[in-house]
């Protein structure tokens, strides 16, 4: 299943599980992809209630418009011409408030979407980060090797000097 097919509450609690088993096992990475789950379902939730809401708009928008037809109808005799700039206005009302509602959408749509990228850049990074710590440790470990190698070369040529010094005594 997709990430586009689960729902917020599904990516809320495995990134919640992902966080909590990050923290226990000390891995950071994990923990912090796992707070990015959870808000990424935060978001999608919210997505889905503000296309909830959009919905509704329009839904209201068109009972409106049904409405006012239903008065004009009954006037159409008395007033054509009112009748007929009460349904321009009552569309353009309508397409305006769709359209607000689309832009709003979309604008916290992509606020989301950026913030999901900025997280997981950091998340990168944090990566890039641990992996380069490791390559130094990892040459420290090989140069703490070199300079035990060599301290047990002098080690073994104090005792050939030390026993070479006692046999001549």
């Amino acid at each position: 299943m997709g990430t586009s097919e689960r729902g917020g509450a599904l990516d809320r609690v495995v990134g919640k599980a992902k966080e909590a088993i990050g923290k226990a096992v000390g891995d950071e990475d994990l923990a912090a992809k796992g707070l990015l789950q959870q808000e990424e379902g935060a978001a999608r939730d919210a997505a889905v209630s503000e296309r909830a809401r959009a919905e509704a708009a329009r839904k209201a928008g068109e009972q409106v418009y049904d409405e006012e037809m239903s008065e004009a109808a009954q006037e159409r005799a008395e007033a054509t011409r009112a009748e007929q700039e009460r349904k321009a206005e009552i569309r353009e009302h309508a397409r305006e408030r769709e359209e607000a509602i689309a832009r709003d959408a979309a604008r916290r749509e992509q606020t989301v979407e950026q913030r999901a990228q900025a997280r997981e850049a950091a998340v990168e990074h944090l990566h890039e980060a641990a992996l380069r710590r490791a390559e130094e440790i990892e040459e420290e470990a090989a140069e703490h090797a070199r300079q035990a190698r060599r301290a047990e070369a002098s080690a073994s040529e104090l005792d050939d000097l030390q026993e070479d010094a006692e046999r001549g005594r």
